[in-house]
């Protein structure tokens, strides 16, 4: 079985031992991939070329199918590179004691651990003594308090972290029915090795997603010059006339996507993300706009089952001086990639959903016409003829 190196007191080491934050952790396992990278040893740590018997996605949870965002996606994708898992479905080691007692001879977790942890987040609020207060609801249970009752009791904001220990799918001695039958990521597994690889057919789809995610957002796209980029004064993205390979375009164009879901404009209907654009190259601004596109982008090809790549290498060194500078960076933005890719999705979903809502429409109407036409012809030969 496949066996992580730390034990389910996760929890415990990390706040008695190491003495620092969770995503402090993340953040600086992230620096060393992307150290590594930048001395050519490793790829970042958002790229996972396609492989036939590994499955990468957006990491999520084995048992509610629920996706994990910000941070903690980036932590487990990471975590299943480091350890090689063929899926990125995640249990807490609750959920895998439910699971190991339905059937505890074949799910179990004997001789694993945790093989990393998820963040949890949480508010603690203090008064101007700076004494905790807490608030609880009709049934005794703790609850946020409401803005009126933080304005009205001036009280302080301060926001905690748990880390809570995961195992991945792999680390269980069988995997059980119910996952099985569930689970996108296992299914795409044997779908890859009954079909083999094909990277003309994933280059394909992977263009047809983007040309349609940029319709389902209606952005303007002028495709001339020589660079890609998307300007936040006139809100268009521009991309060259020719690549590589088409599956360079649909990767760029996702980047630029992912800038553009920051722009804020009178002129638009929507305010979109409104992110900041001020910051100039090699500024702290500047680099977390381009990891905000660059983890967009990673999020996309992760989604549809096609590879990632690094698209902007040249600003790994900028990346590791904010990241090292500035241990918020990488939370900071990996939540706005989050933002970047549901504001875009959500529009793509919602876009295919009319389109099938039309044909199916029209293929009801053309179903109708044709009972209709079948209904007429009938009952023309049943009417008697006039002598």
């Amino acid at each position: 079985m496949m066996d992580g190196n730390r034990d389910s007191k996760t929890k415990i080491n990390l706040k008695r031992k190491n003495k620092i934050k969770p995503t402090e952790k993340i953040t600086n396992d992230f620096i060393e991939r992307l150290k590594q990278a930048e001395a050519g040893d490793a790829l970042p740590p958002w790229v996972q070329p396609w492989r036939i018997d590994v499955v990468y996605g957006n990491p999520i949870n084995a048992l509610t199918n629920k996706p994990y965002s910000g941070i903690n996606s980036i932590n487990l994708s990471m975590t299943q590179d480091k350890y090689g898992f063929t899926t990125p479905a995640f249990i807490t080691f609750r959920q895998a004691k439910e699971l190991c007692k339905e059937d505890p001879d074949n799910h179990n977790l004997k001789g694993a651990k945790a093989c990393g942890f998820v963040v949890k987040f949480g508010h603690r609020y203090y008064d101007q003594n700076n004494k905790e207060i807490r608030f609880k609801d009709n049934n005794g249970k703790h609850r946020e308090p409401t803005s009126s009752e933080v304005d009205r009791l001036n009280l302080r904001k301060s926001i905690y972290q748990v880390p809570t220990p995961i195992f991945n799918i792999d680390q269980l001695s069988s995997i059980p029915s119910k996952v099985k039958e569930s689970n996108i990521f296992l299914q795409r597994l044997e779908q890859q090795k009954t079909e083999g690889d094909n990277p003309e057919w994933r280059a394909t789809k992977l263009t047809e997603i983007v040309d349609t995610l940029a319709e389902a957002n209606k952005i303007d796209i002028k495709e001339r010059g020589t660079k890609a980029f998307f300007s936040p004064a006139l809100d268009y993205i521009q991309i060259p006339t020719t690549f590589k390979t088409e599956e360079y375009r649909a990767r760029t164009l996702l980047h630029e996507a992912g800038h553009w879901t920051g722009g804020s404009f009178k002129n638009i209907e929507s305010k979109r993300l409104g992110r900041d654009f001020t910051g100039e190259f090699g500024s702290k601004k500047y680099a977390v706009e381009e990891l905000t596109a660059e983890l967009t982008s990673a999020q996309f090809c992760r989604e549809f089952g096609c590879d990632t790549f690094a698209q902007h290498t040249s600003y790994i060194g900028n990346w590791l001086t904010a990241l090292e500078n500035d241990k918020s960076f990488l939370l900071k933005a990996s939540k706005q990639a989050d933002q970047a890719y549901n504001y875009l999705k959500d529009s793509y979903d919602l876009h295919l959903k009319s389109k099938a809502d039309i044909k199916a429409t029209i293929e009801n109407m053309q179903l109708k016409a044709v009972a209709s036409k079948t209904s007429i012809v009938e009952r023309s030969r049943l009417r008697p003829c006039m002598q």
